[in-house]
């Protein structure tokens, strides 16, 4: 999968989620408090698994990810 397939799988399985869990009164929380922070998680999740390329490579270059980049790098970690 691609950078962009990541996005568009995890953002729609996002939107599923979100309804299953209102259908079925799972959660308390408002529908549409609850749509924008899942939809959140799942597009930074979606970048998750890129976050171990080299730095060059990870196309959404932020703090957050330059830090776990370097913590998987330092550690040993490899790409795949």
């Amino acid at each position: 999968m691609t950078y962009k397939t990541h996005r568009e799988f995890s953002i729609s399985v996002g939107f599923l989620v979100a309804i299953i869990l209102y259908n079925l009164q799972m959660t308390s929380i408002n529908y549409y408090l609850m749509l924008p922070i899942i939809l959140s998680i799942s597009k930074y999740g979606a970048l998750f698994p890129d976050v171990d390329h080299d730095w060059d490579k990870v196309k959404e270059k932020t703090i957050l990810n330059f830090v776990i980049n370097k913590i998987i790098h330092i550690t040993g970690g490899k790409h795949r």
